[in-house]
């Protein structure tokens, strides 16, 4: 093959210029094609770098107690809070059991912020538990101490069911995700520990995550049931609060087991009410939310009259007023304070 000039090869290129042809041809990625890992992890964390640690969401976490059916709990909290925020075949499903599942967009109800005063243990402040989690990471709260045996009515949408367990302990199980920048989507689950301690493997890691392969690991646990039926997805907001109570009216069903206390001696039984609220931990680091939440409409401000000062400063006050007084005389004898008659025969009239 005949070797090319340097003026040939410069006419030929002129030459495929001018014919609108071209050598190599840039073309956008097909979209069908694998993505890499590094476009993957951003698509799973919006507006993040993938070598960023997991997103995490806050939540701050309530239970309070007071007599069955108390007012309170049983009566002023629902008149606010939004439960058709859930299908009605799912509010079906956990009335039946003995479940009220609701979103609370207002502040708390004045009788349920006099109960967040002494409706904790012992009748103490109910301190709420801060939770920092990594997302799809679950939160159990034990809802119940271990109980030896239990017998309770599951009613399972097609028939009513009695089941009875052993060395029983009852938890609500809380997974969060991140909607938005603001929002949070909290899954309420109820479930299960029962039986003897048996090691066996069980999973580890977050399985929610297509890179971080499942692990098993060796631990000493109990049996444990999940009732997916009941599992409930709600969205919160900063500032508005997951409502979880019970209807009493359903005895023996998984929300009693979960949120009465049985009596002690002389005292009644006792029902419990758990709020949550819940915030993206990424974005916002602390978020102040206060733990009894005061609504406007009862905010008022009153007249303070000022206080008196201490004797100990009066007395210092009147000192160095006196030491003043002392000074401005001394000051007048001495003659200092009397006009320059030079001055006055300028000031004087002509």
């Amino acid at each position: 093959m005949a070797r090319w000039s340097r003026r040939q090869l410069i006419g030929a290129a002129l030459g495929w210029c001018s014919t609108g042809c071209h050598l190599v041809r840039f073309t956008a990625t097909d979209k069908t094609e694998t993505p890499s890992v590094s476009d993957a992890l951003k698509a799973t964390k919006p507006n993040g770098h993938p070598l960023d640690g997991p997103r995490r969401v806050g939540m701050k976490i309530a239970t309070v107690a007071a007599p069955l059916r108390d007012q309170a709990i049983d009566q002023a909290i629902w008149h606010t809070t939004d439960e058709q925020i859930l299908p009605e075949d799912l509010r079906n499903a956990l009335k039946n059991n003995g479940l009220r599942i609701g979103l609370l967009r207002s502040s708390l109800p004045a009788e349920v912020e006099e109960l967040m005063l002494h409706g904790g243990h012992a009748g103490q402040f109910v301190e709420p538990l801060i939770v920092n989690q990594p997302v799809n990471e679950p939160t159990k709260i034990a809802a119940t101490e271990k109980l030896a045996e239990a017998s309770l009515l599951i009613d399972t949408g097609t028939k009513v069911q009695g089941k009875t367990y052993q060395n029983v302990t009852g938890f609500l199980r809380i997974t969060a995700t991140i909607d938005d920048q603001k929002g949070v989507v909290l899954k309420t689950t109820p479930e299960l520990h029962y039986g003897e301690m048996k090691s066996k493997f069980v999973t580890a890691g977050n399985l929610e995550s297509a890179f971080e392969p499942a692990q098993l690991a060796m631990k000493t646990v109990q049996d444990e049931e999940l009732f997916r039926d009941l599992a409930a997805n709600i969205r919160v907001e900063p500032g508005q609060c997951l409502v979880i109570g019970l209807d009493p009216s359903r005895e023996s069903g998984l929300g009693w087991f979960l949120l009465t206390k049985p009596p002690e001696t002389d005292k009644e039984t006792q029902q419990k009410l758990i709020l949550i609220w819940a915030w993206n931990a990424g974005r916002d680091a602390v978020l102040d939310i206060p733990s009894v939440v005061q609504s406007a409409s009862r905010q008022t401000k009153t007249f303070q009259p000022l206080e008196s000062p201490p004797p100990a400063i009066v007395a210092k006050r009147n000192e160095n007023s006196q030491k003043l007084k002392t000074r401005v005389d001394q000051v007048k004898s001495a003659g200092f304070d009397k006009p320059n008659s030079s001055d006055d025969k300028k000031s004087g009239p002509t």
